[in-house]
């Protein structure tokens, strides 16, 4: 598979297997069975997509599917499970992990009470995260998607709350608990916050800045010379990115959360981008907060200052 994954391709089952040793001793060749592990066999080709411990839950892809449709009917009472429904998938081409983003059909908000108008609407989405690695736990985040299917952002400490592991006794007799929300309360709570955004300006000097922080780029000096070559693309495309979204929106702090949910969306082919969708859309959430509760504080918001807060926040999330 050269082309990324597709919805359909998520959807396989897994058979197990244990793990042997093979080792040379004596002139012979030996097997052993390594105690305690198991393998995770992708079905449909027979390829190993993980080893794990033997009491790893396994869940595929269907089943976290299905628990992420339960998590919206607890979440959200009221909205029918059924209007979630599958509309963006992202996973490497090992298959070893996988994000399934749930849309909601017919709840579109817009943001015409936040400083913009309706053509600039946003979807609520659920993201399950599941792997089969080890490396991610089975988790549900919630957010907002701009327009669709474009720059998207996601709230950790909302419904994202509800993470749980892949051990047999955190899955063996799985009770989804999640704390009920209202849609409209969080639109009204995220409408403010690009309110805030909105109102708050930035220049094109300090916009590189937020966004080089937030994409974590490595300082310009000290750079070998293929980074600095890298990094000078990089100015570049955040200028180009930011200079169309400051003339669509002005130019002001809803314009670089755009830039940087726009990196996500849509990733650069630049060799040293290595930023995953769902790291950059959690920042893009985590930077929102802060700067709502900055111009709650005061009309004018300590950049230095702020900039240190947001470096530590990231590199403790990290």
């Amino acid at each position: 598979m050269k082309t990324p994954p597709t919805f359909a391709d998520l959807m396989f089952d897994v058979d197990t297997a244990p793990i042997q040793a093979v080792l040379g001793y004596g002139g012979a060749v030996m097997r052993r069975t390594i105690p305690h592990k198991q393998a995770i066999i992708h079905r449909p080709s027979g390829r190993v997509l993980g080893v794990v411990s033997n009491s790893y839950r396994i869940v595929t892809n269907q089943e976290a599917l299905k628990l992420a449709r339960l998590v919206c009917a607890r979440a959200f009472p009221g909205v029918a499970a059924a209007e979630w429904e599958p509309a963006r998938v992202s996973a490497p081409l090992t298959l070893g992990h996988a994000n399934i983003d749930l849309h909601h059909r017919t709840h579109v908000l817009n943001l015409s009470g936040a400083g913009g108008d309706w053509k600039d609407p946003y979807t609520p989405f659920l993201r399950v995260t599941n792997s089969f690695n080890g490396t991610r736990a089975l988790r549900f985040d919630f957010g907002f998607i701009r327009r669709h299917c474009e720059n998207g952002v996601i709230f950790e400490k909302d419904l994202a709350s509800l993470v749980v592991a892949h051990q047999r006794a955190a899955l063996g007799e799985f009770d989804v608990k999640v704390r009920a929300i209202s849609l409209e309360d969080k639109w009204r709570e995220f409408a403010a916050m690009v309110s805030a955004l909105r109102s708050t300006a930035v220049g094109p000097d300090l916009a590189r800045n937020l966004i080089e922080t937030l994409l974590t780029l490595p300082p310009f000096a000290g750079c070998s010379d293929q980074r600095k070559s890298d990094r000078t693309v990089w100015a570049q495309e955040i200028d180009r990115r930011h200079h169309r979204y400051a003339d669509e929106l002005g130019a002001n702090a809803y314009a670089v959360f755009n830039v940087v949910t726009d990196f996500a969306a849509r990733p650069p082919e630049i060799a040293s981008f290595q930023r995953p969708r769902p790291t950059l859309e959690k920042r893009a959430g985590l930077w929102l907060r802060l700067v709502a509760a900055a111009v709650a504080k005061s009309t004018v918001i300590d950049w230095p200052s702020h900039l240190t807060d947001l470096r530590k926040a990231i590199h403790q999330r990290n």
